[in-house]
């Protein structure tokens, strides 16, 4: 996954423009834009809701999106975080590509792909999404206490009488195996 982005077939470059600039952080790159007909399904509260938008799927190393330009300069889009991405599949048809995706309980088809874009797409994903499990997740290390200030605190503890000068003993021993 190097080098220059994926620009599919009849994609309007000042969608794709508009689409970067209202949606990607600064970090953000494109790897891949593909034009078609998202169809989304979602499942919310034991009840279905359907959608429909022409537009952009766009993907990028941060998430997958459809991107719709609507009337009056107002835009709707869709995100697909690669985390919660479980499925991507590619049809071909006869005349285009169906693709499909499995989007934590959603399900989103996006139809009229032409031909050839829908493998390119599907792929690109599935990639993104394998780097990003083979990355180590950042665990988050918990601050230790530095040894010396702990076993100066003792000291003051014992100074005041809290501790005796055997548990001082035991503790600083403690912490010195810690080294």
């Amino acid at each position: 996954m190097s080098g220059e982005a994926y620009i599919g077939k009849g994609v309007d470059q000042r969608t794709l423009d508009e689409a970067k600039q209202r949606l990607f952080a600064s970090d953000e790159k494109l790897f891949c834009a593909i034009k078609g007909i998202a169809y989304k399904i979602e499942k919310r509260r034991a009840r279905q809701y359907e959608s429909r938008k022409s537009g952009l799927l766009l993907i990028t190393n941060k998430r997958a999106m459809f991107y719709a330009s609507l009337i009056f300069g107002r835009y709707d889009q869709l995100v697909f975080p690669y985390d919660q991405i479980s499925s991507v599949n590619c049809h071909k048809g006869m005349i285009g590509d169906e693709l499909q995706l499995q989007v934590a309980s959603d399900s989103v088809a996006i139809h009229a792909i032409p031909k050839g874009d829908g493998d390119i797409a599907a792929q690109n994903i599935r990639d993104l999404i394998a780097t990003m499990k083979a990355q180590p997740s950042m665990a988050v290390a918990i601050p230790q206490p530095d040894i010396a200030d702990q076993i100066e605190k003792l000291g003051k503890l014992k100074e005041k009488g809290l501790i005796t000068e055997e548990e001082f003993e035991r503790k600083k021993n403690e912490l010195l195996k810690r080294l």
